[in-house]
């Protein structure tokens, strides 16, 4: 069984598309000669073999950056050509907060 690695991504904490891609290399430890664009970042993915699922997280106003969409097309581009990755967006709650459960559903009877 191989391992998966969990690639979690706070999206809104990035002021630019280098600054993302130079966390997702050295997250991933990418070689040294990546080349900090978006082409660079699909080749050196294509050569894991493990499986990768990546979550990227939004702040609570649900910010999402150029670079940061332009991340996750890549992500599902590879998911859909059979990589095995997963992508997940994740809303982060601000702190303090309570995330509420599910209101119960009611019961019909008939």
């Amino acid at each position: 069984m191989q391992n998966e690695t969990v690639l979690k991504i706070k999206e809104c904490k990035y002021n630019s598309k280098e600054e993302l891609l130079n966390a997702i290399a050295e997250s991933l430890h990418f070689p040294s000669y990546f080349g900090v664009n978006y082409d660079a970042l699909e080749d050196c993915l294509k050569e894991f073999d493990e499986p990768i699922t990546v979550e990227m997280i939004h702040g609570e106003s649900g910010c999402c950056t150029e670079w940061g969409k332009m991340v996750c097309e890549i992500i599902r581009d590879l998911t859909a050509r059979g990589y095995n990755y997963r992508l997940r967006c994740v809303s982060e709650l601000p702190e303090n907060s309570v995330e509420e459960p599910p209101a119960p559903v009611p019961e019909t009877f008939e």
